[in-house]
């Protein structure tokens, strides 16, 4: 049952807000994730007319990314720049963002109220690898989004609202199902933590303790 469970999640399955404006002349938002994993995610909460894109492709490691020209145009024009605040190139994006070089809000999603982080087993330190693995925290993630889109474009409020309540009940159903196994477990990666923590699942060691 632990399979289905985590591949359901999965495929529902996120930051300090920014004053900013939307692009003149475009109807929808544009959003611009760092990992691609985060797209669909988004797309969750996305309407039909904005646009959801990455900045590293599918396949590459993030951690190894370097931002290109392209990538930082792609951002000038973002409404909304989601981040897990923990690579070098998204050390780059707040970097621009602080500069005043990026208009739109820049989303860390460490910094999501009602994200809690794990300490990594093997090193001590807050375990910062996809923590809206954890449903409690895709709630947060989910809701600050969409709460934020909403701001953005008040005439479809009610639209982003919908989306995020939709998916925060899928969670909440997950969560009822789901067994409480109790169990200690070796992970390879620590983004496993934040997987397999709300079912009981203490990680005490892993594989890979971080990037390099």
């Amino acid at each position: 049952m632990l399979v289905p469970i985590l591949l359901a999640l999965a495929a529902l399955v996120l930051v300090p807000p920014a004053t900013t404006g939307r692009a003149p002349g475009r109807a929808g938002l544009l959003i611009v994730a760092s990992f691609p994993n985060l797209v669909c995610d988004l797309g969750l909460l996305a309407l039909e007319d904005d646009e959801v894109v990455s900045l590293a492709p599918a396949g590459a490691d993030p951690h190894d990314y370097q931002l290109t020209p392209n990538d930082v145009e792609l951002l000038k024009k973002a409404d909304i720049i989601v981040s897990t605040a923990h690579t070098p190139f998204e050390a780059e994006i707040r970097e621009l963002w602080a500069r005043g070089e990026l208009r739109g809000a820049l989303v860390e999603v460490p910094s999501i109220p009602g994200i809690r982080l794990a300490a990594n087993p093997a090193t001590g330190q807050p375990n910062y690898h996809m923590p809206i693995y954890d449903p409690g925290n895709y709630k947060a993630f989910l809701t600050y989004l969409a709460e934020l889109m909403a701001e953005l474009r008040p005439d479809r409020a009610g639209d982003y609202r919908e989306r995020a309540e939709e998916a925060v009940r899928a969670v909440d159903s997950l969560l009822r199902a789901a067994p409480r196994l109790d169990m200690v477990a070796v992970a390879d990666l620590p983004f496993a933590q934040y997987a397999v923590g709300w079912l009981g699942v203490e990680v005490r060691f892993l594989i890979v303790k971080e990037h390099g």
